[in-house]
């Protein structure tokens, strides 16, 4: 590479917590050429973003397979709703100085 040489990375991102929940699973992704907003990496990637050019016109360049190892994000709904009310308790009674 000259000094003068520009070189262009492919960019992707892919939000991993979706309504709360950790997303599982394969997903085919395509690549952008250019850096999106900022604001854009909440979005999935199958959304037709304004403005961004992307590798082989949005179609899939890679997959990626995610398998959930954690004993912070549950993949139970119910479990999840009983963390998400004792966290919302918890912090109420916070908020108010009592203890909870």
């Amino acid at each position: 590479l000259t000094p003068s040489t520009i070189l262009s990375l492919p960019l992707q991102w892919f939000p991993i917590l979706k309504d709360g929940f950790l997303q599982v699973g394969e997903f085919h992704l395509p690549v952008a050429s250019e850096k999106p907003h900022a604001n854009y990496s909440t979005l999935p990637p199958d959304v037709q973003l304004p403005g961004i050019k992307w590798v082989d016109g949005h179609k899939s360049v890679f997959k990626v397979t995610l398998h959930t190892v954690s004993s912070i994000h549950t993949q139970d709904a119910q479990l999840q709703s009983f963390f998400n009310y004792c966290h919302s308790n918890f912090a109420s009674a916070s908020a108010s100085g009592t203890p909870g």
